[in-house]
């Protein structure tokens, strides 16, 4: 573990085992065993949380594929029996020593042969299922005029590495959670005050250092003596930096960093004069201002589309001397953003860094690292002389997603151009004759120009003739067309030809890709399980791929989606990272013999030919091969993944209920309602899986022999792709829920679980049902039957402020207005919905009892609307879009709940640094009611069971 990594963890474990803050209050009090945050990090199967720390969660950057082989053997994870390993844990040792996460839980590819880890990557390479070459043949065979359809050296040359974590405990959801607990709830006020905020920036840019013994780009050397040349001055020359070797590379193979500044641009004393030389450019107004100052820096991350993470941030800087705005012209000039980076580090700043202050080592370890890139820069001029600079930064794989393409064929693109410009003549034509006549009179023209709207009508030959064909038929119209009839009839049928050249172009790029994805590579993320039988099985060898159905999400996101950035040159490496569906995903219910929780998101399989269908329809629907991996990404999750009749699905498929219904003499016409009436009954129990996906482009963490500037310098993308519902919290809302399924008992809960893949989450649920247990013996009740007590069946009675301190032992949680508490204000508001809202128009007055506590008369919290609440802190720099916790507001009513994390903003000036974050209900997305709300119900199985046990003594 690195020193930062190691230091975060050391002081976190530290204050957890501290009485905290009001201990002392606590002890007077007779209090002395309430916990001041939970268990959570105790009760993680260990070595999964070693491993997380790791690679997930580690705050000093990223491991390569490489070295997280070489972080798992060392740690010795990597051996042991599959059947006795697999995820299990003992239930009365949580920390379960004997478990070792590459034995079932974990796939690990890399490039090389040897280095891939795991039951099912041993042996594989990224390169035996997305191969390299694929790009270029696709350019040889599309667009003569280029070597490769993307910058291909780069390609050959960055590494790809995909990991596969099944695990609830490795999840975007869930990590650092434990963390923040530590941070929100256990510092004093007192060790904040002696805080200042921590900002460090490092810049890269494409500008050499030097340029025939001249400062060219922004430095120290020529800040202090401008353009004047210091060949014999090697004093001076130290003052700038050359780019790392570790450096990306260039489509040509050259360095894309050539120097580097840093916070010393910033922090320069008035005493540190330049000189006044007549080589100046521009002379200096006043050489005894300082040269530049930052004055804000704001971070924000949003979710774009409702899928993928969008973070952004602002620089705010002040140059102090406007004759100096051409020093810095890498921030300002258009043609630098392409090639600029900047990595961030922020976070607090504690006076004591000794070590033997616990507060100052957990502060000083928690900050965050990303890398940035410029995409815009505005200035403005004072009256003072300063210029006022604001730079427009965008997470690097933020940017890179959108802007890179699947593949590229240059004469496809040509050919859609040209589409496109022979149309828009066309529609300019039949506008202008259409000036002052009746529509009735030139309906020819509206029905031509319709269709010339529509990609699904130009781009296809056959369609192209029908408007051609129809509207000549309207001779008396097309005679209106005066001089420009033949122009527009030859223009249609150029239309025609053009759309037939882009079809047969579209027709030979994915006759190669077919082939190449589907044919001669394998695929070894398809379950192999009863779910899909042999077809899994054919994937895996070369001989028999041709033959099987389906192709996973695994592969098809390495090759267009990793693939491509790598391809683009501007990262070291890139690791595409697949979670596991959360176990309330899917089809639930006791019938369900394959949940969709037992599986990761790279296994889940898509039909072959369908998939070529969604690609011929994205090519013609953008004009060319133009998709960018944001949309390619949105497309496949939300048309496939999310699409309830899914291969790994159950329940009878779509047109299988069609078929019985035919078979039993009726028509689909005359019985469309029962068609509807049986799709809806199938899907009800659906609850179809929030994926999400994240960028972060992370430097590299230094290994033994290399330089900070090389490892700073390195970047690392990660893209995570995950089910939001999934993590530890999954077992704590089906508690809380006393039963999602049934609505009624812990029943469906227990059966589900003893089904579950993950066997370390039925391990958590009774780790928590035994502590409500041994609460109070009352608390959790076995439900009678008429045969007596129910062996597997439990049904919660317990009060609303016992069922918080449970949850508080087991699950992160932040508590508003608490001693010791980081949050400075809160909100919360209803989620208006006019589903919700007419669901309580129908309970109007059916039942408006309640307590003088403001309780219900079973006493169980008041059920409100479900809210969204937002919350604004001191400064906490590892909190994460989809991080889990527990909210207590103590307001005694459902709204104290779980939320996930939606949106999160930082702002840091000097002095400050603030944390404001929009919470959502975790619920809300997939039902009104809180998960508290099912309580009313187990309580009135309660009361019903023991009138039930007295009647029949």
């Amino acid at each position: 573990m690195t020193r930062k990594n190691r230091r975060l963890r050391i002081a976190a474990n530290t204050l957890r085992k501290s009485s905290g803050v009001g201990g002392a209050f606590r002890q007077l009090a007779g209090n002395s065993t309430a916990a001041v945050v939970s268990e959570a990090d105790a009760n993680k199967n260990q070595n999964v949380r070693r491993l997380s720390e790791e690679i997930l969660e580690n705050i000093d950057g990223a491991l390569t594929g490489k070295e997280m082989m070489q972080k798992a053997e060392s740690e010795g994870l990597t051996e042991g029996s599959y059947a006795e390993k697999l995820l299990s844990v003992d239930s009365d040792s949580p920390a379960g020593s004997s478990n070792l996460p590459f034995d079932g839980a974990f796939d690990l590819y890399n490039e090389e042969a040897g280095d891939s880890l795991g039951l099912n990557a041993g042996p594989y390479t990224v390169s035996s299922f997305a191969p390299v070459n694929m790009y270029a043949k696709l350019a040889k065979e599309n667009n003569k005029q280029a070597p490769v359809a993307l910058p291909g050296k780069a390609s050959n040359k960055v590494p790809v590495t995909v990991l596969t974590a099944k695990h609830f405990d490795f999840c975007p959801t869930t990590s650092l959670t434990s963390e923040i607990e530590v941070f929100a709830n256990l510092i004093p006020s007192y060790e904040f005050s002696r805080c200042v905020p921590f900002l460090d920036i490092q810049f890269f840019t494409a500008t050499k250092a030097f340029s025939n013994g001249r400062p060219l780009s922004i430095s120290l050397a020529r800040a202090l003596v401008g353009n004047k040349s210091v060949a014999g001055e090697l004093g001076t020359q130290q003052l700038a930096r050359d780019g790392s070797e570790s450096s990306a590379l260039n489509s040509n193979g050259t360095k894309r960093h050539n120097s580097s500044f840093g916070m010393e641009m910033f922090t320069l004393p008035q005493t540190y004069t330049p000189l006044r030389n007549s080589e100046r450019v521009v002379p200096l107004l006043d050489p005894f201002r300082p040269f530049m100052s930052i004055t804000s820096f704001d971070v924000s991350v949003v979710p774009a589309a409702g899928l993928m993470e969008k973070k952004k941030a602002k620089l705010s800087i002040i140059l102090h001397d406007r004759s100096r705005l051409h020093e810095i012209a890498e921030l300002i000039r258009p043609e630098n953003y392409g090639t600029n980076e900047l990595l961030i580090e922020y976070g607090w700043s504690h006076p004591d860094k000794s070590g033997r202050n616990v507060y100052g080592s957990f502060l000083n370890a928690m900050r965050q690292k990303e890398k940035f890139a410029v995409v815009n820069s505005s200035f403005s001029m004072g009256n003072n002389g300063e210029v006022n600079i604001d730079l427009d930064l965008f997470a690097k794989g933020n940017l890179h997603s959108e802007r890179t393409s699947i593949f590229q064929s240059k004469n496809l693109q040509d050919s859609g151009k040209t589409i496109g410009k022979i149309t828009s003549k066309i529609r300019g034509i039949l506008k202008d004759r259409a000036k002052g006549k009746m529509r009735k009179d030139i309906s020819a023209f509206v029905s031509l120009d319709e269709g010339l709207m529509s990609n699904s009508t130009v781009f296809i030959p056959d369609k192209v003739a029908e408007l051609l064909t129809n509207f000549e038929k309207e001779a008396s119209q097309v005679d209106l067309l005066e001089k420009d009839k033949s122009i527009v009839l030859k223009a249609l049928k150029d239309l025609r030809v053009e759309s037939q050249k882009f079809v047969t172009k579209k027709k030979q790029i994915i006759e190669t890709f077919i082939t190449e994805l589907m044919e001669n590579t394998v695929d070894p993320f398809l379950p192999k399980n009863d779910a899909l039988g042999k077809m899994a099985d054919d994937a895996t060898e070369l001989s028999t791929v041709k033959n099987a159905m389906f192709i996973s999400v695994g592969k098809l996101f390495t090759n267009f989606v990793a693939r491509p950035l790598a391809s683009t040159g501007n990262f070291s490496e890139v690791q595409l990272m697949f979670y596991g569906f959360s176990s309330q995903s899917g089809f639930q219910g006791d019938n369900v013999l394959f949940p969709l929780g037992r599986y990761s998101i790279d296994e889940f399989p898509i039909n072959k030919s369908e998939f070529v269908d969604a690609i011929n329809f994205m090519i013609q629907n953008s004009g060319g091969t133009n998709i960018s991996i944001s949309t390619f990404m949105s497309w496949v999750i939300k048309n496939f993944i999310q699409y309830p009749f899914s291969p790994l699905s159950d329940p009878t498929p779509p047109e299988d209920v069609y078929a019985a219904i035919t078979e039993k003499g009726r028509t689909l016409d005359t019985d469309d309602k029962s068609v509807k009436e049986k799709l809806k009954e199938l899907t009800k129990s659906f609850r179809a899986p929030k994926i999400q996906v994240m960028f972060e482009t992370l430097p590299k963490i230094g290994q033994a022999g290399e330089t900070v500037q090389d490892a700073d310098s390195a970047s690392i993308l990660r893209v995570h792709v995950y089910d939001n519902h999934n993590g530890r919290q999954a077992a704590f809302a089906k508690m809380l829920s006393a039963g999602s399924d049934t609505l009624d008992t812990i029943k469906g809960l227990n059966k589900n679980l003893s089904k579950s893949y993950n066997k370390d989450e039925k391990a958590a649920l009774a780790k928590q049902l035994e502590k409500i247990s041994s609460a109070g013996g009352s608390l959790v009740k076995k439900a009678k039957s008429e045969d007596g007590p129910s062996k597997n069946e439990w049904i919660l009675s317990i009060s609303f402020n016992d069922l918080k301190k449970v949850i508080r032992q087991g699950y992160p949680t932040i508590t508003y207005g608490a001693e010791g508490s980081i949050i400075t204000s809160a909100r919360f508001a209803s989620i208006q919905s006019s589903g919700y809202k007419n669901v309580q128009l129908k309970r109007f007055g059916k039942d408006p009892s309640r307590t003088a506590k403001g309780t219900q008369p079973n006493g169980l919290p008041l059920q409100v609307q479900p809210a969204d609440a937002s919350l604004t802190m001191l400064g906490c720099p590892i909190i994460r879009y989809a991080q889990h916790f527990f909210v207590d507001f103590g307001t005694g009513t459902s709204v104290d709940d779980v939320y996930y994390v939606k949106t999160v903003n930082h702002r840091i000036t000097p002095g400050s640094f603030t944390t404001s974050v929009s919470l959502y209900n975790r619920n809300a997305d997939g039902q009104f009611e809180s998960f508290l709300a099912t309580l009313n119900k187990a309580q009135k199985l309660v009361e019903g069971s023991e009138d039930k046990s007295n009647t029949t003594g």
